[in-house]
């Protein structure tokens, strides 16, 4: 999310200027508080793969731990930033405050399965397991046009498409860049369809995290 790439870059920024930089769990840390600023809450979620980079699994907050996954190496995001506003505290006021147990039982099967097709470069399970059943039904309609979005990606050979955050971006996976290419276009001919301008980006999943590009 948005307030977790700012947290993380000014957060290691402000490591570069002590005597003694941040170690990884300190720049987790006091990155959080820039998180709670954002969303009202201490969460690694967005912050960890930020700033390390790759696919994060985070554990627990007490204490700190986090978890790098394998990425399969041709596994691809698409970004979808369309110009839109979506406040993370509103996205957060819009999710039930109890989810059925059926439901988490189905998502934790979810997420096994992701998780099961990194570490085995299996993108067709990791295909089959991507979707969110708990979040996405109840923020999609904070994004104008999200529906044909997401059914632009999938047609155009996503592996999964959802929210990024709290949005208003979206995300999808894809094996290669080429592939990539093709679904950005399709999803931002779809916002631009109903009249949202939408830019896009496609990166690989195993990129690295929060770095130090330029110093004067």
């Amino acid at each position: 999310g948005g307030s977790a790439a700012s947290a993380a870059g000014a957060v290691l920024a402000a490591s570069r200027l002590l005597d003694e930089p941040l170690s990884e769990n300190e720049l987790l840390r006091y990155g959080m508080f820039g998180e709670y600023v954002a969303s009202g809450a201490f969460h690694p979620d967005n912050l960890a793969p930020a700033l390390l980079g790759g696919l994060i699994l985070g554990l627990s907050l007490e204490p700190l731990r986090i978890v790098r996954i394998p990425v399969p190496p041709s596994l691809h995001c698409v970004i979808v930033y369309p110009e839109l506003r979506v406040d993370t505290r509103d996205a957060r006021a819009v999710l039930p405050k109890e989810i059925r147990l059926k439901d988490h039982t189905a998502q934790s099967g979810r997420l096994a399965g992701v998780i099961a097709g990194c570490y085995t470069g299996d993108l067709t399970l990791i295909g089959q397991s991507l979707a969110d059943l708990l979040v996405e039904p109840h923020r999609a309609s904070l994004v104008k046009g999200f529906p044909g979005v997401k059914a632009a990606a999938l047609e155009a050979g996503a592996l999964g498409c959802s929210l990024s955050g709290s949005g208003p971006s979206l995300f999808a996976w894809c094996a290669g860049s080429a592939a990539g290419e093709l679904i950005r276009d399709r999803m931002v001919n779809a916002f631009v369809e109903v009249g949202v301008p939408a830019r896009g980006w496609i990166s690989p999943v195993s990129a690295p995290g929060t770095r130090i590009v330029h110093e004067e």
